[in-house]
C-alpha cells in the first residue's frame, strides 16, 4: 500500500500500478526506499504460514562478455524479424476455431494496411471467434482507434459526448513545446468555438461513425482488458461494451471510463529546471458515459483477476479461460 500510494494513477483504477510493480519492483523500491546492506522479507510459505529471513543486497558484477561482435549479430538478426510484432500481430488457430489479434498500441505498426489486411483474411477464412488483446495498449491516434472500432462495434456511435480545449492556440508558451507550431495548427483545425468560449472537436462530439460494410466482423468477439489498457484502447472498450456478441473479459482498465485528457500531448520542457513532461491539451468524456464510473475504469463483463498459480506455472489465465469458453461452444 506504501508504495501504491506513491504512484500515480488514472482516478481510483489500481490495477496499472499492481502491473507497473510488479514487473518493475526493484527500481521502484529503490527510488521510493533506497538502497539497505540488508533486507528483511516477510513470505508465505508453500504450507501457507507467514515466514520471514534475511538477505544481503546484491552487488552483480560488471558483465564483459558481449563482444562488439556479438551484439552486431544480434542487431543484424532483429533487422531481419518483423519489426511490427510489438506493436500489433494475428494468428489464426490451425483448426481455424478462433483467431488472436494483439494490439499493443494505435500510433505505430502501420495499422490501417495491418485491420484491413487483417480482416479480410478473417472474412476470407470465416473465422467465428476472434480475441482482441488490449492488455498493454496504452493508447494513441483516436483517428485509429475509432477505424479499429468501426469494424467491430454492431451499431453506430459517437467518440464522446464533449471533447475540448480551453485555448485554439499554446501561446505565449508555444517555444517550451515539442513541435509547438505544429501544435497550434492542429488546434486551429481540430476544434472551433463553442457558445460556453471553449474549443470543441465537434466532429468526435457529433458525428456518428458507423460499422463498416467491407470486411466488418460478423462473429464472436472476446476484448482482453487490464490495468495498462489506457486512453484510445478505453475508447474502444467502451464503445462495443454491452453490443450483442461482444464480450470484454480481464480486469478494470486504467483508463477511466468516464473520461481522459488527451487528442493531443505533446512534451513540454520547463524553461528553469528543463524538466520534461507531457501535457494533454483535451477534455474528453466518453460517448454513453456513466456517472457512477467516475473515478474509476471500465469494468469487464468476466472478470478473471491476476492468478499466484497461472504466474508460478507460467501461463497465461486470461487467455486460456477464453480459448476454453471458444472451444467449449455448444457442449
Amino acid at each position: 500500500a506504501y508504495m501504491l500510494d506513491r504512484l500515480p494513477s488514472d482516478g481510483y483504477a489500481r490495477n496499472a500500478n499492481l502491473v507497473e510493480i510488479s514487473g518493475n519492483f526493484p527500481e521502484l523500491h529503490r527510488e521510493i526506499f533506497g538502497l539497505s546492506e540488508q533486507y528483511n522479507i516477510q513470505y508465505t510459505g508453500e504450507d501457507g504460514m507467514p515466514k520471514d529471513t534475511i538477505i544481503s543486497a546484491y552487488f552483480p558484477d560488471k558483465d564483459s562478455t558481449l563482444k562488439k561482435k556479438k551484439i552486431d549479430a544480434a542487431i543484424h538478426h532483429l533487422k531481419h524479424q518483423d519489426k511490427w510484432l510489438d506493436y500489433r500481430s494475428l494468428d489464426i488457430d490451425s483448426i481455424g476455431r478462433f483467431a488472436y489479434m494483439k494490439l499493443n498500441t494505435f500510433s505505430e505498426g502501420r495499422l490501417r494496411r495491418f485491420f484491413k489486411k487483417s480482416f479480410k483474411q478473417l472474412h476470407q477464412k470465416r473465422i467465428d471467434n476472434l480475441i482482441i488483446d488490449l492488455r498493454y495498449n496504452g493508447g494513441g491516434d483516436v483517428a485509429l482507434s475509432t477505424l479499429f472500432t468501426q469494424y467491430l462495434t454492431r451499431k453506430p456511435f459517437r467518440v464522446a459526448d464533449s471533447a475540448f480545449n480551453t485555448a485554439h492556440s499554446l501561446k505565449p508558451f508555444t517555444k517550451y513545446y515539442d513541435y509547438g507550431k505544429t501544435k497550434n495548427w492542429g488546434l486551429y483545425m481540430m476544434s472551433s468555438k463553442a457558445k460556453d468560449h471553449r474549443y470543441h472537436v465537434k466532429v468526435y462530439e457529433r458525428k456518428f461513425f458507423k460499422p463498416l460494410k467491407r470486411y466488418h466482423y460478423d462473429g464472436k468477439i472476446y476484448i482482453i482488458v487490464s490495468g495498462p489498457t489506457f486512453s484510445a484502447s478505453t475508447l474502444v472498450a467502451n464503445a462495443v461494451r454491452g453490443q450483442e456478441g461482444i464480450t470484454l473479459i480481464g480486469e478494470e482498465t486504467g483508463g477511466g471510463a468516464y473520461g481522459n485528457s488527451g487528442i493531443l500531448i505533446p512534451m513540454l520542457s520547463l524553461p528553469h529546471t528543463n524538466i520534461r513532461l507531457r501535457m494533454p491539451l483535451f477534455r474528453l468524456v466518453q460517448y454513453l458515459h456513466r456517472d457512477l464510473e467516475k473515478g474509476h475504469g471500465i469494468m469487464p463483463d468476466i472478470v478473471i483477476p491476476t492468478s499466484h498459480e497461472a504466474i508460478i506455472n507460467g501461463y497465461d489465465k486470461k487467455l486460456k479461460v477464453v480459448k476454453e469458453m471458444i472451444l467449449n461452444q455448444g457442449h
